[in-house]
């Protein structure tokens, strides 16, 4: 599940810069920075970010990695300790920008509109419970007013996010007594949002 929260988190990068896809270096280190923070409760992309950006943070996640997943995680771990910076002792005094610029690029972008920094500055603690709604049977109505958010990437990079959230949703589903109650999904111009399609189409 750690791994599928980071694919999709990929993907939301990947949308808010179309015309620049992730390169495999950006990939590389954007996807070791998920899996090492996604394996702890209440994490979110704000967590990734700090991993790749603040070297003490990075050694906390690093810490925290449980010894049965270690072997799993040591290639992700070795990308992230690439990424630190030494003092002429060997000791560790920041971050390589160089190998963190590509997300910052991204995040900078993500922030120039203020109702997309509030959403990437939001705490999880009042999230709704996606999960637990579907298993309820309730409907959701998401609205992208074209008069609030008139840029495709706007439009591309919402749609986006709750695509991934709706998609990891489903994958966490218990159901009330293992059985599960029929969600429906419904999208309205999809075309609009060509990364979001895209994760429909895979």
């Amino acid at each position: 599940l750690a791994n599928m929260q980071t694919q999709l988190t990929l993907s939301f990068l990947n949308a808010i810069n179309l015309e620049m896809p992730l390169t495999s270096r950006m990939r590389r280190s954007l996807a070791s920075a998920g899996n090492v923070v996604f394996i702890n409760n209440n994490t979110s992309m704000r967590d990734v970010v700090d991993c790749l950006t603040n070297y003490r943070k990075r050694t906390e996640y690093i810490k925290k990695v449980p010894k049965e997943l270690k072997e799993y995680l040591e290639d992700d771990i070795y990308n992230l300790k690439d990424i630190d910076e030494y003092d002429k002792n060997g000791v560790v005094v920041d971050s390589k920008t160089s190998k963190v610029e590509f997300v910052m690029d991204r995040i900078n972008l993500l922030m120039e509109d203020i109702k997309l920094k509030i959403m990437f500055n939001k705490k999880m603690d009042d999230n709704i419970d996606f999960v637990k709604k579907m298993d309820e049977g309730k409907v959701i109505l998401i609205k992208i007013p074209e008069n609030r958010y008139p840029t495709t990437t706007h439009k591309n990079i919402l749609a986006t996010f709750f695509v991934s959230k709706i998609w990891l949703a489903c994958q966490l589903r218990g159901g009330v007594q293992n059985k599960l109650l029929r969600c429906h999904v419904i999208f309205d111009e999809i075309f609009q949002a060509p990364t979001a399609e895209c994760l429909l189409n895979n």
